[in-house]
């Protein structure tokens, strides 16, 4: 008996842009034979080559590429990531991962690339004071006076102000800027699961001279590294007779911050009064990490579990 092997093929999906300084019409040269297509459920790299109407390798290392995605019928922008570059002069890298075609259908969208310049302008520098119990930002020295006796934290950032220039960059050497991109679902696989917890920590203790009893959820997994069209959460928190106050965090860091909130901003505050049962919270922040705080008004106010989905 014989059986037929079945070959499988590893190849990487290359892309040719044209940048061009001067707006001489020449003639459409067929560069992009290739079919692009990206597959729901798995991380996609699409290599981009650019050159200029010579056919050389351009140095866009100093430039900032986007690739925006748009469907060709509600003519809606439904995905912007940026284009890394590589160690290759010319060679630029774009990577859709599962997390930002989920929400996708299927089909033929269209897509296009530019890149930008910014023109360095003047600097600002901004102080603010942060209260790690109440959370309260305070904006120095504007609202100095607003400050009580005690300690704070001090936030420095330095903000370079300027212009930003936006340039098309040519899928053919016929100045047209678009091409179609093929999203398929050939895996069909199933939604991530919900993320849930059920362990808090203490951060604050009124018997340690605090003002309130604060307690933090783990943190759970917010956008990541996925783009997300929407950045739309939906958590549900399970509580016994609870009265208090929870609020609903998240943080632009890379890792989870530590428990004393620095680095974490409200999203949003739930007052709940003798509540039993589940109270679910839909939100949209696009963050990298959630978490929940919450302040009971008695010893009986009792969180039981968390559960996020994104």
């Amino acid at each position: 008996m014989r059986y037929d092997s079945h070959r499988l093929f590893l190849y990487e999906t290359i892309i040719e842009l044209v940048i061009s300084s001067d707006g001489v019409l020449l003639e459409n040269r067929p560069m992009n034979l290739k079919k692009l297509q990206a597959h729901k459920g798995l991380t996609n790299e699409i290599f981009f080559i650019v050159r200029d109407r010579d056919r050389k390798m351009q140095n866009v290392f100093s430039q900032r590429l986007m690739a925006y995605i748009m469907d060709p019928i509600s003519k809606r922008r439904v995905l912007s990531k940026l284009i890394e570059p590589t160690s290759e002069i010319g060679r630029v890298k774009l990577t859709l991962l599962p997390a930002e075609l989920e929400g996708l259908h299927s089909g033929t969208y269209v897509m296009n690339v530019t890149r930008s310049t910014t023109n360095v302008g003047d600097t600002h520098t901004r102080v603010v004071a942060w209260d790690s119990v109440t959370h309260n930002q305070y904006v120095l020295p504007e609202e100095l006076n607003q400050l009580a006796l005690g300690s704070y934290s001090m936030d420095v950032t330095r903000t370079i102000l300027g212009t930003t220039d936006v340039y098309p960059v040519y899928s053919d050497q016929d100045n047209n800027i678009r091409f179609d991109i093929e999203i398929t679902d050939q895996l069909g696989l199933e939604p991530v699961p919900t993320q849930s917890t059920n362990r808090f920590m203490q951060t604050a203790n009124v018997t340690l001279g605090d003002n309130t009893n604060i307690y933090v959820c783990d943190p759970l997994q917010g956008n990541q590294s996925y783009n997300f069209v929407n950045a739309q959460h939906t958590i549900a928190v399970y509580t016994d007779t609870y009265t208090g106050n929870i609020e609903v965090h998240a943080t632009c860091m890379p890792n989870a911050p530590s428990d004393n909130g620095k680095e974490w901003f409200v999203v949003t505050k739930i007052p709940l009064a003798n509540v039993s049962g589940v109270t679910p919270y839909t939100f949209q922040v696009n963050a990298n990490w959630i978490r929940i705080a919450h302040t009971p008004d008695d010893a009986n106010s009792v969180i039981t579990q968390v559960l996020l989905r994104n």
